[in-house]
């Protein structure tokens, strides 16, 4: 079947540091007291049937092979005398399985009793150190080789007078050592409520280790020269970071980190209490390692200080041309804000007078308002005026259509009074009827002239075309009257 890493897995695989595929030459080897079937000579070093000691697991690995120790959860082991657990076989580690109080621990039962560090490239990881001897134990473990790596473990006391007088020391060949992620708990009992009052020297002693790196620790104790300290032999390049170092010692010394002279390196990050040194800047002595941002504090309820006085003026100065920028730009921000304070006045003015203005508008919409209304009014009386000369104009046409008949029948009059003269009285019965109905059209001309008089108060074009049409009413008028007279003279 084809593999999703036809490569393989160039690191290896491991789960919580165990590695699960074997892609190294070396062996893994099982300890646990837990365990009915462990035992050193009989037992065979697997998981079913592990070894009984760390020792003796020691012991059957192979220098330089890569060979692992995996202690099991809840392993307990004591170590009586000195050597009691001795790494002398190159390149191996000793790995502890289990969180809290379930990982693996490893008592020290005597004044002398310890874990020997005797070849290079030795790593160990998670595991308990319990100091478990009456006056404390001297020396805990004991670095005298190259490649030391000692990460996440836990060093405590067992009672009020057991404790590791000093964690870990080193001589001069112990080069290269990483101590990370431990804790070095040393004020309280492994009971969690026990103080314990045994003052300790140190929790890690440097002698002579160049290029050590000691970061990520926690370091809390009684300790009576440093909690890290270094004597005797300068240490060359060495590393000191992120640890936090908490000191009550009531003697006057430098409590937290104390470097022996002409020792060089870095120091950043760390974060250290000392209770009682003359001053606060006594709590570490970096010897000639350079400086990063430490904090120091004698005061357990105040702030730490950054720690470091050489550069003081400098940083002084630093500082004062900081304040003299910040005043430069406050000088600045109040002109622009005086500048805005000008401009907003001149906007409030402007806006003031644009308010006025609006309300100058309103005031004239007001008026156009009532003069629309007017023009309203207006246009509604020409309207009716309108309508008043279309009567008008109605009623004439009726005149001039009754003229019309009245002409049309003067005409046949006179034909019937040229043709039949002896119809005579019939004629002056017609010419009565005829006078009758000229003097119905005079009453209407009349009115007609009356109204037109009206139309022509009201429209001045359309009262002069009514004036001609009166006046041609009144020349039609004489006309009819004229012959009206001949008529009846003829008759008589």
């Amino acid at each position: 079947m084809a593999s999703n890493y036809p490569h393989g897995f160039s690191h290896g695989v491991t789960i919580r540091n165990v590695p699960i595929l074997n892609t190294y030459s070396g062996n893994v080897f099982w300890v646990s007291s837990t365990n009915g079937s462990a035992a050193d000579a009989t037992g065979q070093g697997t998981y079913d049937k592990p070894f009984a000691t760390i020792d003796y697991a020691i012991g059957r690995c192979a220098a330089n092979h890569g060979d692992i120790i995996m202690v099991a959860a809840n392993h307990a082991e004591t170590v009586s005398a000195a050597g009691g657990i001795d790494c002398d076989v190159e390149g191996i580690r000793i790995i502890g399985l289990g969180e809290g109080d379930d990982r693996p621990t490893i008592s020290f039962t005597a004044a002398e009793s310890d874990i020997d560090i005797d070849a290079d490239n030795v790593t160990i990881e998670n595991l308990i150190f319990l100091a478990d001897f009456a006056t404390g134990v001297t020396a805990t473990i004991d670095v005298n080789k190259e490649y030391f790596t000692m990460r996440d473990c836990w060093f405590i006391g067992n009672a009020a007078t057991k404790t590791h007088l000093i964690s870990v020391i080193t001589d001069a060949n112990a080069n290269d050592m990483t101590i990370e992620n431990c804790k070095f708990q040393l004020l309280v009992a492994e009971d969690g409520s026990t103080a314990i009052t045994t003052t300790s020297t140190e929790a890690i002693r440097l002698v002579g280790a160049d290029r050590a790196t000691i970061k990520n620790n926690y370091v809390s104790g009684d300790f009576t020269t440093a909690a890290i300290n270094a004597i005797t032999t300068a240490c060359k390049d060495i590393l000191i970071l992120d640890n936090l170092v908490n000191n009550i010692a009531t003697e006057n010394i430098t409590g937290a980190i104390d470097l022996v002279a002409a020792s060089t390196g870095y120091m950043d990050g760390n974060k250290c209490y000392a209770a009682d040194p003359t001053a606060a800047t006594d709590i570490i002595d970096s010897s000639s390692l350079i400086l990063g941002y430490n904090y120091i504090t004698n005061a357990a309820a105040e702030q730490p200080a950054i720690f470091g006085t050489a550069d003081v003026s400098d940083k002084t100065a630093s500082v004062g041309v900081l304040a003299s920028t910040i005043s430069s730009k406050a000088t600045s921000v109040g002109t622009k804000t005086s500048t805005a304070v000008s401009q907003g006045t001149i906007i409030s003015s402007k806006a003031t007078s644009v308010g006025t203005k609006a309300s100058t508008a309103v005031s004239l919409g007001t008026v156009i308002s009532s003069k629309a209304t007017s023009v309203g009014g207006l246009v509604s009386g020409i309207s009716t005026a309108n309508s008043t000369i279309t009567s008008s104009a109605t009623r004439i046409s009726t005149a001039s259509s009754s003229i019309s008949s009245a002409a049309t029948l003067h005409s046949t009059i006179l034909s019937e009074v040229g043709s039949v003269g002896v119809k005579t009285s019939t004629a002056v019965s017609a010419g009565t009827i005829i006078n009758s109905k000229a003097t119905s059209i005079g009453t209407k001309v009349s009115t007609t002239i009356s109204t037109g008089t009206v139309v022509s108060s009201k429209a001045t074009s359309v009262g002069t075309k009514t004036s001609t049409v009166l006046s041609a009413l009144h020349s039609l008028a004489t006309f009819c009257s004229t012959r009206f007279s001949l008529i009846d003279s003829q008759v008589s």
